[in-house]
Formats: C-alpha cells, structure tokens, sequence
C-alpha cells in the first residue's frame, strides 16, 4: 500500500499513531452538538436551523461547515412537501369549457363579467373576497367579503355589479370556478350596452372648460348683504 501511495512505511506509521489534529477535535465536540440539537428537535432541524441555534449558543461557526459535518454523520432534517389538492376545482375545468376563447373581444362596458372568489386574510381574520370585473375597463364593479365560500357569497357579488352599473340585461354563467351561481330572471335578450353615468347638477362634461366667472367661487359673503339680512 505504501508504494501504490508514494509513501514511506515510516511515514504511514507516525500517521497511524500520531494524536487527532486540533481542528478534528473541534469537529468531534462540534458533531456531538450537533447531534444533539438533532435529536432535541425529533429530526426535523437541517443546517440552516442548527446553524442558527448553534449561534444563539454563542458558537462562532459557518453553516457549510455545519452542513459538511451533518452530511459526513448522515444527519438530515425532514423536509415536508405541502400538497394543497382541489379535486371540484380541477373537475370544473375538465367539464366546463372556457367561453372566453370563442367570444369576441367586448367593445364596450357592460359587455362582458368575469369573476373569481380568492382567500385572504383580514386583521389576521380567514375570509374569502369574491370579485367581479368588467372585461372591456378592467375595473372592479362589484365585490364581496364573507367567512365561507358559498353561493350567497357570489350572489353579493354579482348583485352590487349589478347596482354599481345597471346593465339593461343580465345572462350569468351557471359556474365560476366551480361555486354555483343563481339564475337570475332576464327578460330581455338584446346585448348589453353601455348605459352612461348620471350627470350631476352643474357637472359638464370630460373636456369642457369653465369659463373664468362662472368657475370662480368667491369664499367670502358680501358685508353688506349681512347688515341688511
């Protein structure tokens, strides 16, 4: 073995009976630490929270080193997979094909709804926003907040679109991302068209420019006017 090495036998045998280094000592105290940090945590803790605990110790070491040493003992942390799995989900996709991809594009608003009902947290608070937007303004017309994820969540929804622009008819789809939505009675089967926003009392419209007197408002009364009321 020597000579398939290039070593002398005098060589080998000082390395043989030669004492552990200082740095394989520090190894060794630093493995059993480790191992027991390992064990503490019931196997769960990788290198990166044994490192971190190893410095809330006060030992100054690096996570490399940590992790050579844990590979070298074979010490692994447990590492969970999170599989969130929506069976109604992936059956309504498979069942329902997408309408969107055979409509022509809207030319107007109030043409065409699309909607989605998301989860979010709310002041630390589960709860699910459903949402309703118009395809043409990309704006949101009607919205709703509630603890579950029901029809009368969607319904909300759909009804504040509904107040919030008034389209003259109202053809829902019978699903939206697998929750069901109420079939609402329409009467009228005509396209929806844009119906314009009431003009309040002294607005003029976009573009228009008031004239200098008539925008002007003077802040402060007439003195005399006050003396003689």
């Amino acid at each position: 073995m020597c000579r398939l090495y290039g070593v002398t036998r005098a060589g080998y045998y000082a390395w043989r009976h030669r004492a552990p280094s200082a740095r394989a000592e520090a190894n060794t105290t630093l493995l059993q630490r480790i191992e027991d940090i390992h064990r503490r945590s019931h196997g769960t803790y990788g290198s990166p929270r044994i490192h971190r605990v190893l410095q809330g110790g006060g030992a100054r070491v690096g996570q490399k080193r940590v992790a050579r040493l844990m590979r070298a003992a074979g010490l692994t942390g447990r590492v969970v997979t999170v599989t969130r799995r929506a069976p109604g989900v992936h059956r309504f996709f498979e069942a329902t094909d997408n309408l969107r991809v055979a409509t022509a594009a809207p030319t107007a608003a109030n043409q065409q709804w699309v909607g989605d009902v998301t989860y979010l947290k709310a002041n630390g608070r589960p709860c699910f926003l459903a949402a309703v937007m118009d395809v043409y303004s990309r704006r949101i017309v009607g919205w709703a907040v509630g603890a579950d994820r029901t029809v009368t969540l969607t319904t909300r929804a759909i009804q504040r679109a509904i107040r919030t622009r008034a389209p003259l008819s109202f053809r829902p789809r019978d699903r939206v991302r697998g929750v069901s939505l109420p079939r609402a009675p329409h009467a009228a089967r005509d396209p929806p068209q844009h119906e314009p926003p009431p003009v309040l009392p002294g607005q003029r419209p976009y573009g228009v420019v008031l004239p200098h007197d008539e925008g002007r408002v003077d802040p402060r009364p007439d003195v005399h006017d006050i003396r003689g009321a």
